[in-house]
């Protein structure tokens, strides 16, 4: 289970990207793709980037790599179809307050 939380309109001291996500008897919070926290066992790991990296040079660079090399995108467009269609899916549900089924 997990949480993520994009804000463009708080304060630019204060991260805007941040992500809790829960399972298995583990839980890892990360600010910002600055830092990242997990804790396993009652024992915290923290992990602080020297830069922020979003990894989209390297969604780029492997995008490439995969139609040199395979002939076919890294991730199946059946797969990016259902992805979009769960975020329609939410902005619908957010609009109507209503559930909304997903077609898949």
């Amino acid at each position: 289970m997990g949480t993520l939380c994009y804000n463009t309109v708080g304060n630019s001291a204060f991260p805007k990207e941040h992500l809790q996500v829960f399972g298995g008897g583990v839980a890892a919070v990360m600010d910002d793709f600055r830092s990242l926290e997990i804790v396993k066992g009652g024992k915290p790991t923290r992990v602080k980037a020297a830069n922020q990296d979003k990894g989209q040079s390297r969604e780029v660079a492997e995008t490439i790599d995969a139609f040199r090399t395979r002939g076919v995108a890294p991730i199946p467009f059946a797969e990016l179809v259902a992805g979009m269609r769960v975020i329609f899916g939410a902005r619908q549900s957010l609009i109507t307050g209503q559930p909304v089924k997903l077609i898949v």
